[in-house]
């Protein structure tokens, strides 16, 4: 029978304890005073990120009846300038570009996949099943891609819930698309049915959420 750990008689138990609880209370003390919480602080950065989020969504949702490519293209313009203007900057004080050929290669392809599919994409979900789905179904095909890029690619294990969450995930998506079909695309084509452009726009979404 293996003999329980007891503390020497000559310790006081009050002393152990008061050593047990030291580490928590020097790491209260790590932060100084007048910080701000760290959670309180990303919580509040997450709640703003939504807000902007929703706004830009909605902002977006005004021109589904432009041409997707011409939208996505405006979006990406500020992104772009932004980073000619680093890049022209590192170059001008010489500067590497931290980027070899093949990587830069690699970069473009991926940029392209994710503004053709992504953007393009999410713009012509916008047109035909609106904003109220656009958005789950993008969203949703993000976390299914993220689950499942980091399993096979990075082999990251993937919990329970995250499975769950999946499978609540793809029983949504023909619901949402059941919803989109009842109340109909913003525009309706003569020669195409509002069912083929109902799916369209849900191919569309989902596309861009796995971009």
């Amino acid at each position: 029978m293996p003999r329980s750990e007891v503390p020497p008689a000559d310790v006081n138990p009050a002393e152990c304890s008061a050593v047990e609880r030291a580490p928590a209370a020097a790491a209260k003390k790590l932060r100084p005073r007048g910080q701000v919480d760290p959670v309180l602080f990303g919580s509040g950065c997450g709640l703003m990120a939504a807000f902007i989020y929703t706004c830009s969504n909605t902002c977006l949702r005004q021109v589904a009846h432009c041409d997707p490519l011409w939208v996505a293209t405006m979006k990406a313009g500020p992104t772009f300038a932004v980073a000619a203007l680093i890049l022209a900057v590192r170059v001008a004080r010489q500067l590497p570009l931290l980027a070899t050929p093949r990587l830069l290669v690699g970069l473009s392809v991926t940029g392209l996949i994710g503004q053709w599919l992504g953007n393009v994409g999410f713009q012509i979900g916008l047109k035909y099943v609106g904003l109220a789905l656009s958005v789950p179904l993008t969203l949703g095909l993000t976390i299914i891609g993220g689950a499942l890029l980091g399993r096979f690619w990075l082999n990251e294990p993937i919990s329970r819930r995250s499975v769950l969450a999946t499978l609540v995930l793809l029983i949504a998506v023909p619901i949402l698309t059941a919803g989109a079909e009842r109340s109909g695309p913003p525009e309706v084509s003569p020669t195409v049915s509002a069912f083929w452009l109902v799916a369209f726009g849900v191919v569309a979404a989902c596309a861009s959420g796995l971009a």
